[in-house]
This record gives C-alpha cells, sequence and structure tokens, in this order.
C-alpha cells in the first residue's frame, strides 16, 4: 500500500454541461458534484489535492483546508496538463504512489476507494474493472451492469515508478497511450461492484446518476 495520496482533476471546462458542473447541486443534495466527490477521497485519510484553472477562485471556498490546491495555468493544453500538475505534487510530497481520480464522478463509493489503496503499489498500477451488479444498487437495472462488464473505471493509482512518464505527458488523452502500451503484469486489475467508478457528469441529465444514487447519496451522509 504505501504512502500514497489522491489528485482530483478538476480543471475541465464542461463545455458539454454549458456550465460549471462541478458547482452544480446534486438532486436531493445540499452538496455540489465537486464537494460530493471530495467527500468520498476524504474518508480514505490519505493526502488529497485538487487541480483548479487559476480562474477558478470560486471552487476554493469549497475545498477544506487539509485539500492542497494545485494551481493549472495549462489547462486549455488538455488532461495531460493536470496530471503532470498532480504528478509534481507527488514528488514534492514524496507519494510512493498517485491515484489520478476525476472531480466529476460524485457516486463512488469510499470503500471503494480504501480497496483499491490496498492494492497501490510504488511499481505496479492499479484500477478497478467492473464486474457487476452493484452491492448498492446502482448497476441493478436499466442493461447496466451487462452494458459495462469488464469495464475499466477510475481513480487509476500509478506507482512511483511512473512518475516520470505521467510528467511527459502531453495532450487530452491522459494517461490512456501509458496505459495501452503497459505490459499486463504491471497492471493490477481489482474487481469492483460499484458503478460510481464509471458514471461521471458530462451533462445537466447526468445529475441523477444511476439508477438509486440518490438512495446511495442519502446512506453516505447518514453516515457522516
Amino acid at each position: 500500500m504505501g504512502h500514497g495520496g489522491w489528485a482530483l482533476l478538476a480543471s475541465g471546462f464542461s463545455r458539454r454541461f454549458g456550465a460549471d458542473k462541478l458547482l452544480a447541486p446534486l438532486p436531493g443534495r445540499h452538496l455540489t458534484v465537486l464537494e460530493q466527490t471530495l467527500s468520498a477521497y476524504r474518508k480514505t485519510r490519505y493526502p488529497l489535492a485538487v487541480v483548479l484553472r487559476p480562474d477558478q477562485q470560486q471552487h476554493v471556498q469549497y475545498l477544506p483546508e487539509d485539500v492542497a490546491v494545485l494551481a493549472n495555468a495549462d489547462a486549455a493544453q488538455g488532461m495531460a496538463a493536470s496530471i503532470r500538475c498532480a504528478v509534481r505534487w507527488a514528488q514534492a510530497e514524496e507519494l510512493e504512489w498517485l491515484g489520478i481520480a476525476l472531480a466529476d464522478m460524485p457516486w463512488i463509493q469510499p470503500d471503494t476507494l480504501q480497496v483499491l489503496a490496498g492494492h497501490a503499489h510504488r511499481e505496479r498500477i492499479a484500477r478497478p474493472v467492473y464486474v457487476g451488479p452493484d452491492r448498492t444498487g446502482l448497476a441493478s437495472s436499466q442493461g447496466i451492469s451487462t452494458a459495462r462488464q469488464g469495464l475499466a473505471g477510475h481513480p487509476v493509482l500509478f506507482g512511483q515508478r511512473f512518475f516520470p512518464e505521467l510528467a511527459r505527458l502531453i495532450g487530452d488523452e491522459g494517461a490512456r497511450r501509458l496505459l495501452a502500451s503497459l505490459p499486463q503484469d504491471q497492471l493490477d486489475r481489482v474487481p469492483t461492484a460499484d458503478c460510481g467508478c464509471f458514471q461521471d457528469v458530462d451533462t445537466p441529465a447526468d445529475l441523477t446518476g444511476p439508477p438509486g444514487a440518490a438512495a446511495v447519496l442519502s446512506v453516505r451522509a447518514k453516515r457522516r
């Protein structure tokens, strides 16, 4: 497991949403997408950073004091610029692994993150693979479990060994090419029934989440 941490990539432009999706409130909740996502990662007790554009000052008010803010002045260059910011932070913190996460995935479960962290290793990469159906009921209808069977999701946990390669990424594909070229014996596919590893927010219609999402978020709120 080692000493690791999470970096939430939050410096996108929400073009398909039509407004800042991270500040959009989730239906039936008093939390924004960003706040709900943050809550899951903070419960793991690992160091946490959020990558923001310099003009996203409004977002800072939603961040607890124990969350590091990483300024990404090159956000227009694509996701790779956010990953490079996260890697610089991980190197400065001397982390043995870095979990690259997306800030627009508010339905992921804290227990899932703990399981993933248990597979983290400085020499390897770990990522969730959906095996459904979800124990929470999120993937119990609308064919979600069938359509996503075997799908790889987020976050992706990179061992320290891969930091130099992440620091050289360019463009908007993130670490996709790195993962595709990786020898299979260096990648741990961690089975999960958590549909939250795959459900993000791209449009306003996505705010309702997968089936059963509202009930799951309500349960998480009561456990705080």
